[in-house]
């Protein structure tokens, strides 16, 4: 009978933790992926949406997803993949093996372009295996998913960059808007193409995604200031070969009293979307 009982008590107190922490991961928010030198973001909509933003390079999304999604919740609604380079779609085939995604996005620049690599050429393949709708989007476009809407602010329509160097700025250039809450995110865009994309709007984000891992051709003081945000970070591998963060942008934020978050120090950043914490 005492056995019974205690097996009882633990099968309780499993269920407990189990409902708590699904109910944890059903919150709407925000998760800045520790993926290395990469991005991949993850957004949790309205407790039934989830949608990815990159896939970092190797498969490290697959923790962070097994972390972040409810139980037995294997469907990513939603994809963008910001352009094809392997630290932002690499994770993409590891992902297809666990995860179901019924909707990919990119840019219409690469609609054309498409690189011509291994990696690309395997993964591209099982996307259009695996994936129901494969789209592309240009500067004007909206996706709007439950309460949320996302407005892509590049690349502009009549981008048609070919070359692998210029994927970074023809990338999509996307501004969230989650409740009350804006949050931009420009991928790999240099200083020009970003403030571009930018300069006609009033902005004053809750985040900003840094550009390009903190690299300071991918932040100036102008585009900081169009951007206004409450909240920079940093998605960026520890001791990384390109010196990622950049000292200058670091000085940037700071000079302008902007709280900064960066994955190779705060490791995954979760970030709520019915308020944001204090970041002090």
């Amino acid at each position: 009978m005492r056995t019974i009982l205690i097996l009882v008590i633990i099968g309780v107190v499993s269920a407990i933790f189990v409902l708590s922490s699904n109910q944890a991961r059903t919150a709407t928010r925000i998760v800045f992926c520790d993926v290395g030198q990469g991005d991949a973001i993850y957004l949790r909509l309205d407790s039934q949406i989830d949608v990815l933003i990159d896939s970092g390079p190797y498969s490290q999304i697959i923790s962070c997803l097994n972390q972040e999604m409810p139980y037995f919740d294997r469907t990513i609604e939603l994809a963008f993949l910001t352009h094809p380079e392997k630290d932002h779609f690499g994770g993409f085939p590891y992902l297809l093996g666990s995860f179901k995604i019924q909707a990919l996005y990119l840019p219409t620049s690469v609609r054309n372009n498409l690189p011509s690599n291994e990696p690309w050429q395997q993964f591209w393949q099982q996307a259009k295996n695996n994936i129901n709708e494969i789209n592309y989007l240009s500067q004007g476009d909206e996706i709007s998913i439950g309460t949320s809407l996302f407005t892509i602010l590049w690349p502009e329509a009549t981008s048609t960059e070919s070359k692998i160097q210029e994927y970074n700025n023809s990338a999509l250039g996307i501004l969230a808007q989650v409740k009350d809450k804006q949050i931009l995110l420009l991928s790999d865009m240099d200083i020009a193409p970003a403030e571009r994309a930018i300069s006609q709007l009033n902005l004053n984000v809750d985040i900003f995604k840094i550009n390009h891992h903190g690299s300071k051709y991918g932040l100036s003081q102008k585009l900081l200031k169009l951007a206004d945000p409450q909240l920079a970070v940093i998605s960026v591998g520890k001791q990384n070969w390109y010196g990622h963060p950049h000292n200058e942008v670091i000085q940037l934020l700071q000079s302008l009293n902007v709280p900064i978050k960066r994955t190779d120090k705060n490791g995954k950043i979760v970030l709520p979307l019915y308020s944001i914490p204090d970041m002090d």
